[in-house]
């Protein structure tokens, strides 16, 4: 376990267990008879998927009555925080504020849990992010430690000093003494606070750094490219749909280990280390079993029939993997539905290394 200002990340596997294959007519059986509702709240933008699955779950437990109110990413933490809610639908991580929100109600953290991976290269949605440097620039690959000790102020992943000019990362000649000019979206937004979580290790990102701003008619991603085109000594992150002339990619990794360029199968396997997840947030107090409601609805979710929900009639598009690890298309979004067998429940934000769950 490993606690910092976000709270604590904990990796906790629940009781649960999907089965092998996905069709239309795979049902889990109901573990027992259930009555009540589920109040459902957050992200219009999972809407699509959450309506699959709460008619499937109908399917098996009618006396149970669903309200889901996708009204935007904005309405999920303030409600599971004043009970409002039962489920909370987000496809980021909550930010500080939010979990400082939480914290006023009670001792503990929220408990979020992955559903799927987020987008490949679907613009303005949960994407997939890459680090971006002029084309003009020799690097061509860089690992977590570097990224931190450019963009965080924490150094929590141990690098000896922070990292302010392309000498120190190895290019010489005119390279050598050139500052390093940091770009990124504006904190708390959702990505920067994904930045802070995933290459910070929950640390602090530099006061310096150049940032966007979100809103405005043009994707705040798009921008900070732009500004990497404008800037040779420039280094920012955005999506792999944004990238543009004058830019070019950069392999990443985060351990040392092989340098991933964020291929299409990297990310949609979540293989690359900057991923991003989907999430449905429950309000449980450590140490507490998850209500039958809530647990039984999780638990279709990961069953067969919830994977089948990926799949929109005719928009199918397995990736030739086993069923349980197929990508569908849905209403033009990638997802990618869990591959495993458990559902891994995460407070906040991904563990490093953790791999292997498969969020949307």
């Amino acid at each position: 376990m490993m606690t910092n200002r976000y709270g604590s990340i904990v990796a906790a596997v629940l009781i649960l267990k999907a089965g092998s294959g996905v069709t239309h007519a795979q049902t889990p059986e109901p573990q027992q008879e259930l009555r009540g509702s589920i109040r459902i709240v957050g992200a219009d933008t999972m809407k699509d998927l959450m309506d699959r699955w709460i008619t499937g779950f109908a399917v098996i437990h009618p006396a149970v009555r669903i309200e889901l109110a996708a009204k935007g990413a904005l309405t999920a933490a303030p409600a599971l925080s004043n009970g409002s809610a039962d489920l909370a639908t987000l496809g980021r991580e909550f930010t500080p504020s939010k979990i400082d929100g939480f914290h006023a109600k009670r001792p503990y953290d929220p408990t979020g849990i992955r559903v799927a991976i987020g987008s490949y290269d679907t613009s303005g949605k949960t994407v997939a992010l890459a680090f971006f440097v002029n084309q003009a620039n020799p690097i061509t690959r860089l690992n977590f430690q570097q990224l931190d000790a450019i963009y965080c102020n924490s150094l929590l992943r141990k690098a000896p000093h922070p990292i302010t000019k392309w000498g120190q990362l190895g290019l010489t000649g005119e390279w050598a003494s050139r500052d390093i000019h940091p770009v990124g979206v504006n904190f708390p937004d959702g990505i920067s606070n994904f930045i802070s979580l995933r290459v910070c290790k929950g640390g602090d990102l530099r006061k310096d750094i150049r940032e966007e701003h979100t809103g405005g008619s043009i994707n705040v991603l798009d921008r900070i490219v732009t500004d990497v085109t404008a800037d040779p000594a420039s280094i920012g992150y955005a999506g792999f749909a944004n990238l543009k002339p004058g830019s070019k990619l950069i392999a990443i990794s985060e351990d040392g280990g092989p340098y991933l360029e964020g291929t299409r199968a990297e990310v949609e396997t979540a293989r690359y280390p900057l991923s991003r997840y989907i999430y449905i947030f429950i309000d449980r107090a450590p140490g507490q079993p998850i209500p039958p409601l809530k647990l039984e609805f999780l638990r279709y979710v990961i069953s067969p029939a919830g994977l089948y929900a990926f799949a929109a009639p005719h928009r199918c598009k397995p990736t030739g993997r086993t069923s349980l690890s197929q990508t569908r298309t849905l209403h033009g979004r990638k997802y990618a539905p869990l591959r495993h067998a458990r559902i891994f429940v995460l407070l906040h934000h991904p563990v490093a290394g953790s791999g292997g769950a498969n969020p949307c």
